[in-house]
Protein backbone atom coordinates (compact mmCIF):
# COMPACT_ATOMS: atom_id res chain seq x y z
CA UNK A 1 0.00 0.00 0.00
CA UNK A 2 0.92 3.97 -0.35
CA UNK A 3 1.21 3.64 3.77
CA UNK A 4 3.36 1.12 4.03
CA UNK A 5 5.82 2.61 0.75
CA UNK A 6 5.92 5.82 2.61
CA UNK A 7 6.35 4.37 6.39
CA UNK A 8 9.74 1.84 4.91
CA UNK A 9 10.95 4.51 2.22
CA UNK A 10 10.51 7.48 4.75
CA UNK A 11 9.41 9.92 2.57
CA UNK A 12 6.18 11.71 2.47
CA UNK A 13 3.55 11.10 -0.05
CA UNK A 14 4.57 13.82 -2.14
CA UNK A 15 7.91 13.04 -2.33
CA UNK A 16 7.54 9.50 -3.18
CA UNK A 17 4.52 10.22 -5.83
CA UNK A 18 7.11 12.96 -7.75
CA UNK A 19 9.89 9.83 -7.66
CA UNK A 20 7.86 7.46 -8.75
CA UNK A 21 6.23 9.46 -11.49
CA UNK A 22 9.22 11.17 -12.59
CA UNK A 23 10.74 6.88 -12.81
CA UNK A 24 8.02 5.53 -14.62
CA UNK A 25 5.62 7.88 -15.71
CA UNK A 26 2.49 6.31 -13.47
CA UNK A 27 0.56 7.22 -10.38
CA UNK A 28 1.33 5.89 -6.78
CA UNK A 29 -1.80 3.43 -7.60
CA UNK A 30 -0.91 2.61 -10.90
CA UNK A 31 2.40 1.72 -10.15
CA UNK A 32 1.34 -0.47 -7.15
CA UNK A 33 -1.07 -2.17 -9.42
CA UNK A 34 1.74 -2.87 -11.88
CA UNK A 35 3.79 -4.53 -9.61
CA UNK A 36 0.56 -6.40 -8.14
CA UNK A 37 0.04 -7.66 -12.12
CA UNK A 38 3.56 -8.54 -12.66
CA UNK A 39 3.12 -10.61 -9.34
CA UNK A 40 -0.12 -12.09 -10.74
CA UNK A 41 1.94 -13.01 -14.00
CA UNK A 42 4.79 -14.94 -12.46
CA UNK A 43 2.26 -16.84 -10.35
CA UNK A 44 0.37 -18.02 -13.46
CA UNK A 45 2.88 -19.07 -14.88
CA UNK A 46 4.62 -20.86 -12.25
CA UNK A 47 1.79 -21.93 -9.86
CA UNK A 48 -1.23 -24.41 -10.82
CA UNK A 49 -3.30 -21.67 -8.99
CA UNK A 50 -6.96 -20.89 -9.59
CA UNK A 51 -6.87 -17.34 -11.47
CA UNK A 52 -9.31 -15.88 -8.70
CA UNK A 53 -7.22 -17.49 -5.57
CA UNK A 54 -3.49 -15.66 -7.41
CA UNK A 55 -6.25 -12.13 -7.73
CA UNK A 56 -6.75 -12.49 -4.11
CA UNK A 57 -3.38 -13.10 -3.07
CA UNK A 58 -1.75 -10.37 -4.95
CA UNK A 59 -4.49 -7.91 -3.77
CA UNK A 60 -7.41 -7.87 -5.51
CA UNK A 61 -10.64 -8.59 -3.91
CA UNK A 62 -12.54 -7.86 -7.76
CA UNK A 63 -11.76 -11.12 -9.62
CA UNK A 64 -13.60 -8.92 -12.60
CA UNK A 65 -11.57 -5.89 -12.10
CA UNK A 66 -8.47 -7.99 -11.97
CA UNK A 67 -9.31 -9.28 -15.33
CA UNK A 68 -9.76 -6.21 -16.90
CA UNK A 69 -6.29 -4.53 -15.47
CA UNK A 70 -4.30 -7.72 -16.26
CA UNK A 71 -6.02 -7.34 -19.72
CA UNK A 72 -4.98 -3.41 -19.67
CA UNK A 73 -1.61 -4.23 -19.10
CA UNK A 74 -0.43 -7.58 -20.58
CA UNK A 75 -2.60 -7.71 -23.53
CA UNK A 76 -4.56 -10.88 -23.26
CA UNK A 77 -6.47 -12.23 -20.56
CA UNK A 78 -5.28 -13.67 -17.60
CA UNK A 79 -7.17 -17.19 -18.69
CA UNK A 80 -4.77 -17.07 -21.77
CA UNK A 81 -1.80 -15.48 -20.62
CA UNK A 82 0.06 -19.03 -19.77
CA UNK A 83 -0.76 -20.33 -23.24
CA UNK A 84 0.45 -17.01 -24.87
CA UNK A 85 4.20 -17.57 -23.03
CA UNK A 86 4.18 -21.02 -23.70
CA UNK A 87 4.22 -19.95 -27.74
CA UNK A 88 7.20 -17.09 -26.99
Amino acid sequence: SIETMVDELNMSQSTLYRKIKSLTGLSLTSFIRSIRLKKAAHLILIDDLNLSQIAFEVGFNDYKYFKISFEKQFKCLPSKYKAKMAKK
